[in-house]
């Protein structure tokens, strides 16, 4: 019996509501004319897990991918605590990563998969098509970046290719990699000019000493948005410790923040 196909699109834009990003997971693969794909492996079909805090678009990506026959979901995860254990436990080869899960950042998370397990190639799959997102996960060592609006044909060539070794950038997004050697001036890699007004005002909070949470309930802005803003200052300035964020904060005039300063933890 053929298996009816499953769908998971999602809008672009920085961040969409629950509900938005529900409706959006469940148009990608219903809109998806993907036929199945030659593929010439002898190594046993490629591993998989799937880390995103959506269940319907997880289990409709399972269903999607699986109809190759070189592809096999071996595992899947919520948040950044159950797929480190699951990845120990499932020893995928592939991991496709969503930008926004909670529990830990992204970016945290994959740096420890890195580290731990250096021939895991994860492929982030995520609604963000801005270029410091896609910098910093290749500079953390993922293998492949792609935006959920892609093509069914497109995920499954990329989960093909950063199994092989290789590393795939979605088609839309090559551009920023390109930028470099076509003359076209690039921004300073570093300046309060990169950050937006709201980047500005959790940089104050937590350079003062305010924990996510804390800076959460200051700004009237869920936690995960928090830790979203706070990669983002880390990946556009270059920064790689809170000590190195306070210090850039200082030099800037965002530090002591609204609620004056507080001890370090």
């Amino acid at each position: 019996m053929r298996r009816a196909k499953p769908s998971c699109a999602v809008h672009r834009g920085e961040r969409v509501d629950a509900a938005t990003r529900r409706e959006g997971d469940a148009g990608w693969l219903a809109n998806t004319q993907t036929r199945s794909i030659p593929y010439r492996g002898a190594m046993g079909p490629i591993r998989i897990h799937i880390t995103d805090d959506h269940a319907v678009f997880r289990h409709g990506l399972k269903a999607f991918v699986e109809k190759e026959s070189d592809l096999v979901v071996v595992s899947e995860s919520a948040d950044g605590a159950s797929t480190l254990e699951q990845v120990e436990r499932s020893k995928p080869d592939v991991l496709l990563l969503d930008i926004n899960i909670p529990g830990m950042p992204a970016s945290t998370l994959a740096r420890e998969l890195v580290e731990k397990y250096p021939k895991l190639a994860i492929l982030v799959l995520t609604i963000h098509d801005e270029e410091h997102y896609l910098r910093e996960f290749l500079r953390l060592g993922a293998k492949g970046f792609m935006v959920k609006t892609s093509t069914g044909t497109e995920l499954i060539e990329a989960i093909r290719k950063v199994h092989a070794g290789d590393q795939y950038v979605d088609p839309a997004m090559a551009h920023y990699l390109i930028s470099n050697y076509i003359g076209r001036p690039r921004r300073p890699k570093d300046g309060l000019e990169l950050l937006t007004g709201r980047e500005r005002e959790v940089c104050s909070y937590l350079a003062s000493g305010f924990t996510n949470a804390e800076v959460a309930d200051a700004l009237s802005i869920s936690k995960r948005t928090v830790e979203t803003h706070r990669a983002a200052i880390m990946s556009k300035v270059g920064l790689r410790s809170r000590a190195e964020l306070v210090q850039f904060a200082m030099e800037n005039g965002l530090w002591p923040g609204p609620g004056g300063a507080r001890p370090q933890h």
